[in-house]
């Protein structure tokens, strides 16, 4: 019988454990990791490299039962002799071999060692939780002997904790990270204050960076004053200004018009809040400012640029469209023509899709994974934001899990989120599609499906058929297989 919470037993367990599979037969050309092995990292190879290091060395003995010790040396740009050599192309003396976009790496296996190059410390992170998930495949120390290159198709990928809402235990943090995720998200109503109480923010910030994590406001801050009203900017200064001062490592914000929305004088909505849009008890029949893309938005966020770039001048401020998904597509496209430079837009992938059933047409208020496909109101957004060259995000859950079933996991339905993952990789070629929003309020849970999503949004990604296949076999293993291919299908039926 378990207690209540027992479930973060599992969410803490990073690598698990004598996974060794002693009948494995190796393929010819296939390097095998023994007790002879070291892990070398740089003198100044920094947190983020370290951290990944142990990690690996923690899974070599944990899952596999090798010991492989940890060294720090001088970098030649050679492999030491059965060594796993950890480093950044910079660190080794070369130029990268792949086209250097942030957290990319290159695994070269050969018959002496392994070398792991990444652009930067993040690339070498991926590259070790790389190595991981091949031997993880074949639950041996083997890997084969050949040279490639991967870069992630996303950045950034925001997750909410799954271990409980504002708490980021380091394994968690670990885990988020295995999945390809980098960014976390926190909601914030004041410095230090979350919706549960009190965090210290700047000690969040320092242990995300470990693991190669960035962290996103997700604000709950009030926004009481019309940016042109008197003292408007002393009043944002004293909000975002003073968050911003104080934690300048966070990496963005992001706004959603429910949680933020002020006190708009585009005529077409009432001054009130949304949980008070009455007049003597009567509804006002206007739309709140919160839940309409009104005309002000653009001079709000000046105002929040203005208050929060002294601190972090590479802030991402992130206006998400959720609250006016289903208003007229002509002024949702206004709104986004006068966004001010440097903004970043989030769409919601599926929402306010349409079904019909015997007659009967109903609209997806919410995130659900019953319509995989980029719905109108995102494509249409999206489109515009690429002929004016805005950042463009998605809230996709796709680490997972939709608001169809909130109490689990996450949404067994593998064939459903391939179809979600090529939507997202077709908007990505078509429409400039470079960041995600991959989970909400219930949180991340490492599942098969991240494994999934992982083998897509590596790049060259699998193919949805291959990536199953593949996560399945890792899961079940061979004999397997077959079976579990056939149950997968039945559940995303």
């Amino acid at each position: 019988m378990q207690k209540n919470y027992d479930f973060r037993q599992e969410l803490l367990q990073v690598h698990r454990p004598n996974i060794l599979n002693q009948d494995y037969q190796p393929d010819s050309g296939m390097l095998h990791i023994d007790d002879s092995f070291s892990i070398t990292v740089a003198q100044d190879c920094g947190e983020v490299i370290l951290t990944a290091a142990k990690d690996l060395q923690d899974y070599l003995f944990t899952s596999l039962g090798c010991f492989v010790p940890l060294r720090r040396a001088v970098i030649s740009g050679s492999v030491p002799e059965n060594s796993i050599l950890v480093a950044t192309a910079e660190q080794l003396g070369i130029s990268f071999p792949g086209e250097s976009i942030p957290a990319s790496y290159e695994i070269h296996v050969a018959a002496n060692g392994v070398t792991v190059c990444g652009v930067d410390g993040r690339g070498c992170a991926q590259g070790c939780y790389a190595l991981e998930d091949r031997m993880n495949q074949i639950r041996a120390p083997y890997l084969a002997m050949e040279r490639t290159v991967f870069s992630p198709a996303f950045s950034p990928r925001m997750v909410h904790s799954g271990y409980g809402q504002e708490q980021y235990p380091d394994q968690h943090l670990s885990a988020i990270a295995h999945a390809g995720m980098d960014a976390i998200l926190v909601f914030v109503k004041d410095v230090d204050l979350t919706q549960v109480g009190y965090l210290d923010f700047n000690n969040l910030i320092r242990q995300a960076a470990k693991y190669g994590l960035d962290v996103y406001v997700y604000s709950k801050i009030a926004s009481d004053m019309h940016p042109d009203a008197p003292g408007a900017f002393d009043y944002y200064n004293g909000t975002y200004g003073k968050l911003f001062a104080h934690c300048p490592g966070f990496k963005g914000v992001v706004l959603v018009g429910e949680s933020v929305e002020f006190p708009s004088k585009d005529p077409r909505v009432s001054p009130f809040k949304y949980y008070n849009n009455t007049i003597d008890g009567l509804p006002t029949g206007k739309p709140t400012a919160g839940w309409f893309p009104c005309v002000d938005y653009p001079q709000w966020l000046s105002m929040l640029q203005k208050v929060i770039y002294p601190h972090r001048p590479d802030a991402d401020i992130v206006l998400w469209s959720y609250n006016w998904g289903k208003c007229a597509e002509a002024d949702r496209l206004a709104l986004i023509d006068n966004l001010p430079e440097g903004i970043s837009l989030m769409a919601t992938f599926e929402m306010f899709n349409v079904r019909e059933m015997d007659g009967f047409k109903s609209r997806a208020a919410d995130y659900t994974i019953s319509f995989p496909e980029a719905g109108p109101y995102f494509l249409s957004e999206a489109k515009r934001a690429q002929d004016r060259g805005i950042r463009l995000y998605t809230q996709a859950n796709s680490a997972g899990l939709t608001w169809d079933y909130g109490v689990i996991p996450y949404d067994p339905f593998p064939h459903l989120w391939v179809r979600r993952y090529r939507s997202m990789l077709e908007a990505r070629e078509k429409y400039n599609l470079c960041g995600v929003m991959e989970s909400h309020h219930y949180g991340f849970w490492p599942s098969f499906i991240s494994q999934i999503e992982k083998r897509m949004f590596t790049l060259p990604g699998m193919t949805g058929e291959a990536a199953i296949r593949s996560a399945a076999e890792q899961l079940y293993g061979s004999a397997c297989l077959e079976d579990a291919l056939v149950a997968w299908d039945l559940l995303s039926q």
